[in-house]
């Protein structure tokens, strides 16, 4: 008896929904092609749900992108706010995102985890133990196909046309042969007796032999593509470890951009990086993880199905045993007995046993065929030939013929025994049904797919939240985008190598060559002119000595030597404590007092008429004051001063 014993996945697995279609592999095996059609329905529709899903995802995302953010806000990947004074709602907004972000990072570092260990693992087991069992089970095919193309010539050779002339008698004109040496009525005996056994082995020798040497046929086939599928999953084994690899260390580059842009830390150049190179890997990434899912997914309920047949809680053999039913295969056919006579340990009657009575058969036809041969032995052909009046030949070459013919039949038949003997099919059906193939195959196959849905649903959640890892942009004229990821990553370039676009007469194309504009320190500091931060460790020289976008584009010649800053007024004094008050509930930054000694500072200083050069400067700091692309940080006083600052200054 069977001491299978089902696992929790294959449970689980056999329980997909199938949207009213039925979980009955055997069916596949069934005559009627609505059965068929009714299974292989039901495993496809549970797969394309995932990929439908999968898609319709993603076709959202690509729809809200598109959107842009006034109709679908955060939706569309970036975070809008439209002035200054409302940065505090978008800070929290999007510490929010990314504290989601974040937690959808972790399923991605968990799934790759379980699909290396839990999945390639246990899959790779199986695969090397299903390929030696593959390879053995392919020789047995081979040895049965021998004992089918034997059988098949000794069913030709045994036809009607060439061993009839045994079975007439009555045309061999035995009563006229005149020699002592013939004993017709001996010889008589033996041809009919012949005859009689002859008959009684004909439902052996009449067997559809054809159609199981086609059988065969299709089997060694399938063999053969089941070992290319082997070879292939063990020689390519590597594209689920590089997957893990890069879409690991894509997440971790994510993860990392989020954090950094948390505490300000975030530059350009890194969310340029992120923005046109890592997120659109990512996203193909993820796509090839949906088709892999769904394909998985379909092989993974096909070996919880097969493992899950027959009465509960489902077994292989009952699998098979239903699959003999739709196929209709009868009780007392040779197939279903066989396959119980295994199934049973070999503790009931062998079907083949029936066909020892086919070797007693041959044996006696053997021996009758060698007494006629030595009956008509001794006397020459010419004579029988001439007694008779026909060719007596004929007798001889049937009776040869049969002869020969019984004898390897009868070694066919030895083959049969030895073939089906329950010492050599015994292991294959242990190993068939108790071993890799409802253990260790489906356990990996089911972690696999169950890791690549959790990395497909984590990631499109991570897609989705893509908002976290770039700056809050601040629209002071709303309607107007600001500058992109990778206009801001030029702009950094530029500033950082200290060079400057020189436009040609046609447009924005042009040189680009080193200026005077500002010095090393200037250019090497992380905050742009166009910066929104509250970073305590910012130098105030740098931020104000800074060119403008406008500026830096179209500048090449010198600058002028450097003028003294203007006076700031009362008024200007006034607007600043208001913002002080305004704020005076949230704690000061380092930063504050520095602004404020600032401030002290320049009240004492002397005016002075603003040059040329200083008018244009003023003219180029309010047009690149119309966009703000900066990290947002919490607004705190000292943030307020900065802006405030930045207007008296002008």
């Amino acid at each position: 008896m069977s001491n299978y014993q089902q696992v929790s996945t294959i449970a689980d697995m056999h329980h997909a929904p199938r949207f009213g279609y039925t979980s009955e592999i055997a069916k596949a095996a069934s005559i009627d092609p609505t059965d068929r059609s009714d299974y292989f329905f039901g495993v496809g529709a549970f797969s394309l749900f995932l990929l439908f899903f999968f898609i319709v995802w993603g076709i959202s995302l690509l729809m809200l992108t598109f959107a842009g953010h006034h109709r679908v806000g955060w939706g569309s990947g970036r975070i809008y706010t439209t002035g200054k004074r409302d940065v505090q709602a978008a800070f929290i907004l999007k510490r929010r995102i990314q504290f989601l972000f974040t937690i959808s990072c972790l399923p991605v570092f968990l799934g790759c985890v379980t699909l290396i260990g839990d999945g390639l693992g246990p899959a790779q087991v199986a695969v090397v133990e299903m390929k030696k069992l593959n390879q053995d089970i392919r020789s047995v095919i081979y040895e049965g196909m021998n004992i089918a193309t034997t059988a098949l010539r000794v069913q030709k050779n045994l036809s009607p046309d060439q061993v009839g002339p045994l079975f007439e008698v009555d045309k061999l004109c035995l009563k006229k042969i005149d020699d002592p040496l013939v004993n017709y009525t001996y010889l008589s005996s033996t041809l009919d007796g012949i005859a009689n056994e002859f008959d009684r082995i004909s439902a052996y020798i009449n067997e559809n032999i054809s159609e199981v040497h086609t059988d065969m046929l299709m089997l060694r086939e399938s063999s053969k593509k089941v070992e290319d599928y082997f070879i292939w999953f063990q020689e390519n084994d590597w594209l689920v470890k590089m997957f893990v690899l890069l879409i690991g260390t894509i997440t971790l580059f994510m993860l990392s951009a989020t954090i950094l842009s948390t505490f300000g830390l975030s530059n350009p150049p890194l969310r340029f990086m992120i923005g046109y190179f890592l997120l659109p890997i990512f996203i193909t990434l993820l796509l090839a993880a949906s088709l892999g899912s769904c394909a998985l997914a379909v092989v993974t309920i096909m070996n919880a199905d097969f493992c899950s047949g027959g009465d509960y809680p489902g077994s292989p053999e009952g699998t098979i045993e239903d699959a003999f039913t739709y196929a209709g295969f009868g009780e007392d056919h040779l197939l279903p007995q066989s396959f119980s006579y295994y199934k049973n340990g070999c503790m009931v009657e062998n079907p083949v046993e029936t066909a020892y009575g086919y070797g007693n058969n041959l044996n006696n036809i053997i021996g009758l065929a060698d007494n006629v041969l030595s009956q008509t032995s001794f006397v020459a052909s010419e004579t029988l030939n001439a007694s008779c009046g026909v060719d007596f030949n004929q007798m001889w070459e049937a009776a040869t013929i049969l002869k020969l013919n019984t004898e390897t039949a009868l070694e066919n038949l030895e083959s049969i025994f030895e073939f089906s003997s329950c010492s050599k099919i015994s292991p294959f059906y242990r190993r068939v049904f108790h071993g890799v193939t409802c253990k260790e195959s489906v356990v990996g196959l089911t972690w696999m797919f169950a890791s690549l849905a959790l990395i497909c649903f984590s990631g499109l959640l991570m897609v989705s939240l893509r908002a976290g890892m770039f700056a809050i942009r601040v629209e002071i004229k709303p309607g107007k985008n600001s500058i992109s990821e990778q206009e801001e990553y030029e702009d950094f370039i530029r500033r950082f190598y200290g060079v400057s676009r020189e436009r040609g007469n046609g447009g924005n194309h042009g040189n680009i060559q080193r200026t005077a504009t500002f010095d090393t320190d200037t250019t090497t500091s992380k905050h742009s002119d166009d910066e929104y931060s509250d970073d305590h460790t910012v130098d105030l020289e740098s931020i104000y000595s800074t060119p403008s976008r406008m500026l830096r584009e179209e500048e090449t010649f010198p600058l002028s030597p450097p003028e003294r800053r203007p006076k700031i007024t009362k008024a200007e004094i006034n607007q600043v404590e208001d913002a002080i008050t305004i704020d005076e509930t949230l704690p000061l930054s380092p930063r504050f007092a520095q602004l404020n000694h600032f401030v002290d500072e320049m009240i004492h200083h002397e005016t002075l008429p603003l040059s040329p050069q200083n008018k244009r400067d003023e003219l180029n700091q309010r047009v690149s004051n119309e966009f703000i692309d900066a990290e947002i940080v919490p607004v705190s006083p000292n943030s307020l001063i900065q802006d405030d600052l930045s207007t008296a200054s002008i």
